[in-house]
């Protein structure tokens, strides 16, 4: 669910984090990532593999045995490499030769370049080939099978024999065995994989580049905490300024996932700085991006967290309307959000090199020793990452000779050494596949809004905007627009002061034709009254000369108060309310043409004005009629109509704040589909009818605007509209309550 948060005239959300980690069901397909991505001085390769969500044992065997164009496969570099360390552990040099020689040379497969000794017995070594235990226990039971006497071998020197060791898998290993003539084995050497976490590679989580894919953030749900403050605004003329503030303290929990794998880390995500691209997903939030730096510190393994409190001051303030009564409401909510990222993984684990051996009385009758070696361990005490393992000891450090395992790096048997810097390639190449990895945070929120806004006093007063409307003058066959006149409604408090009802809505009232004693009529015969259900458009048309009057009547149910929400305005108790006397007088007679005065053509006689013109273009009419008056009384004019939907969601104006020569208008955005923009009308004149601009505002994001060059010490009236558009046309509406300021 997309984010939505609480609505009202005023809405504030501030986030402090609590974040939970939970299983996610969808997920968007990976973006293509390049063949390679080089982060000094990590090679990152990529590796073709599908099996990264159907089977976690397949994934590993292809990250460790696939190729980088032509160079080993990490599974062939560490070989090498374990060949070179047995070969230092037991003093072999180039050129040696002996079964254990042998069987360092067949533990790499191949064994081109480790099996330099021509002269060794390969008829009595054989390859253990690279294969998968279901543990460290199944994989040493595998590994001396081939020995005699096996179960006493792995009673007297196995190395992996405690409970841990039983569900530690999977592992894969792969050796050499070198036995006697007799058939008797007694040597067995061995590399060892183990301890597999992927994790996500972010360089970047800028969305232009196709990482960061997107963040949905569901609705805001109530835990039932909340605190309210009720307001009250007796004044007429102006608004009044509340806050309320809620401290809290916060605990942010934040954990992370890889879908498709059940252990992860951050090991290579922090390399090439990705906890930014976590953490960009919630800017704005110190608490979670504090959180999730804490995170990216460590290696996580599923389960695993990490935890941090904060206190908040979490503060709203709103501007309560005249003459109006409301409520300042704070609730404690939870909001789930959901990051989800197009990114490789790349695979880290642990290597070990193993050296097993068993003695034999003569015809292999009875076993006299056996002995074993964990003669290296590379990322054992560093998050499991032996790459990172192998880039300290071999490379960084590899002339200190400090190595934790007592290896000498400077001094490896040559034919390693000069191995196209096998230590260098196995440090620094890393494969990588493509998949998604997901960010689920449950974020602990505090939301506040202004609600239950209802006005102090009853309506007493619906007037017309315009005083000029309380007579009109029509023609026979002349229609008027009557849904286009302005009115307000007007309250009164215990001094008799009246200010604006709050909530007051033409639309919720209706217009009828009465007579003098305003009693309705039934005959048309003078004047209709009809309205347009398609558009709301409503038409006073003049019949016949004679006089009638049109007022207007509220809905009796719609009018109550914030002290008493039951009782209602009536038609009955207001003390004024809108009536305009219409007269209708027979439209002029049209003068017929002489057919002889035409046929003699008479150019340089004067056309009669009442004759039309028939060379004179007709000027369209505008949306509504213009009413013509003989009388001294100007003529009422309507401008052309716009397209008002009222339907269409209101803009509420929030605050005006006076500058010199200036206003600062603020506004709550529109957040209706399609809305493109506003429309603000500024006015010395609280009716709007005089020295009224407008000024248009092309984007709904934009939420302020400020009018420069006014008048000093003069007071401004300012409402705003919203619109939307449909083939070219701007669909408006209506207009907002008018507020008021003086400029300094």
């Amino acid at each position: 669910m997309k984010k939505r948060f609480l609505t009202g005239l005023l809405t504030v959300v501030m986030s402090t984090a609590l974040v939970v980690m939970q299983p996610v069901s969808v997920y968007a397909a990976p973006s293509p990532i390049s063949k390679e991505i080089f982060v000094d001085p990590v090679t990152y390769y990529k590796v073709d593999t599908n099996q990264f969500s159907k089977s976690q044992v397949d994934f590993y065997r292809d990250m460790l045995t696939t190729h980088r164009n032509q160079w080993p496969s990490p599974k062939q570099k560490w070989n090498k490499i374990a060949g070179a360390i047995l070969r230092q552990k037991n003093n072999l040099k180039d050129g040696d030769s002996g079964r254990l020689n042998s069987a360092i040379s067949a533990m790499s497969g191949t064994g081109h370049i480790l099996d330099d000794d021509g002269s060794s017995n390969t008829d009595h070594c054989s390859t253990i080939p690279f294969q998968e235990a279901g543990s460290l226990q199944q994989m040493e039971k595998d590994l001396l099978s081939g020995l005699n006497y096996s179960g006493s071998v792995i009673d007297m020197c196995g190395l992996f024999k405690d409970g841990e060791s039983l569900n530690s898998g999977p592992v894969f290993y792969q050796g050499g065995m070198s036995w006697e003539n007799d058939g008797k084995a007694y040597m067995v050497v061995a590399v060892l994989f183990s301890d597999f976490k992927v994790t996500p590679i972010l360089p970047d989580a800028d969305p232009a580049k196709g990482n960061f894919v997107e963040t949905t953030v569901s609705d805001v749900t109530s835990e039932g905490g909340e605190l309210n403050s009720q307001l009250i605004n007796r004044a007429a003329d102006r608004t009044l300024d509340a806050s309320q503030t809620i401290g809290k303290d916060s605990v942010v929990t934040i954990r992370t996932e890889v879908t498709g794998s059940k252990e992860y880390s951050i090991s290579e995500t922090l390399t090439v700085g990705a906890e930014y691209g976590f953490t960009g997903a919630f800017k704005g939030s110190v608490e979670v991006s504090v959180g999730a730096s804490q995170v990216f510190h460590k290696s996580l393994t599923e389960g695993q967290d990490t935890s941090k409190t904060f206190h908040t001051d979490n503060t709203i303030s709103a501007g309560l309307p005249p003459f109006t009564g409301g409520m300042l409401k704070q609730v404690y909510g939870t909001q789930q959000v959901e990051t989800t990222y197009n990114c490789p993984v790349a695979l880290t684990y642990r290597v070990r090199v193993l050296q097993y051996r068993a003695g034999y009385e003569k015809n292999a009758k009875k076993l006299l020793d056996a002995q074993s070696y964990e003669r290296a361990d590379f990322g054992k005490d560093n998050g499991g990452d032996a790459r990172k393992d192998l880039y300290n000891r071999a490379v960084i450090n590899k002339n200190n000779n400090v190595d934790p395992d007592g290896i000498h790096w400077n001094n490896m048997p040559e034919s390693i050494l000069t191995a196209n810097r096998i230590y260098e390639r196995a440090a620094t190449e890393v494969p990588m596949a493509s998949t998604p990895a997901t960010f689920i945070a449950t974020l602990k929120t505090t939301s506040g809004e202004l609600k239950g806004i209802a006005p102090l006093y009853p309506l007493k007063y619906v007037r017309l905007e315009n005083k000029a409307l309380n007579e009109l003058e029509l023609k026979t066959g002349e229609n008027y627009r009557v849904d286009l006149i302005e009115l307000e409604g007007l309250a009164e408090n215990e001094e008799r002061v009246k200010g604006p009802y709050y909530g007051f809505d033409k639309s919720f009232g209706k217009w009828i034709l009465t007579d003098k004693n305003h009693k309705e009529l039934t005959d048309e015969s003078v004047a209709t009254l009809t309205k347009n259900d398609r558009t709301g458009a409503v038409t006073l048309k003049a019949v016949s000369e004679g006089m009638v009057y049109l007022e207007y009547l509220i809905d009796e149910n719609r009018y109550s108060t914030f002290t008493d929400g039951s009782k209602y305005a009536t038609n009955k108790s207001l003390k004024e309310f809108p009536s305009i006397e219409v007269k209708i007088t027979s439209a002029p007679v049209t003068a017929e043409k002489d057919a002889d005065q035409n046929e003699a053509g008479n150019n340089g006689q004067e056309q009669s004005a009442s004759t039309p013109d028939q060379n004179q273009q007709t000027t369209p009419s505008p949306a509504v009629d213009q009413v013509q008056s003989e009388n001294t009384t100007p003529p009422v004019v309507l401008e052309k109509t716009d397209t008002v939907d009222k339907k269409l969601k209101k803009t509420s104006l929030s605050k005006l704040k006076a500058g010199k020569k200036s206003i600062t208008i603020t506004w709550k955005k529109n957040d209706e589909k399609g809305i493109k923009g506003y429309e603000i009308q500024y006015s010395t004149d609280g009716k709007f009818k005089k020295d009224t601009k407008t000024v248009t505002i092309n984007k709904n994001k934009t939420t302020s605007k400020t009018i420069k060059k006014l008048e000093p010490k003069k007071k401004y009236y300012v409402r705003i509209r919203s619109f939307k558009k449909s083939d070219g046309e701007k669909i408006y509406s209506r207009w907002s309550s008018k507020k008021s300021i003086k400029v300094k």
